[in-house]
């Protein structure tokens, strides 16, 4: 089944910085629950559940 597409607010510009550039050495990912982006550079820098939650393929 195909879900449904739907409205997300994201910050134009922190979305931008992650499309720009060399795909080597950009990039991030946007959570697709709640809009929230996050580069590259930045993953794995916070441990917890929040890291968890990024990898659930749902989001």
């Amino acid at each position: 089944m195909i879900p449904l597409l739907r409205p997300l607010a994201v910050d134009p510009e922190m979305l931008a910085m992650l499309l720009e550039g060399d795909p080597a050495e950009s990039g991030g990912r946007l959570d697709l629950s709640t809009g929230d982006c996050w580069p590259t550079f930045t993953e794995g820098l916070d441990a917890g559940s929040e890291v968890e939650e990024v990898d659930d393929p749902e989001r």
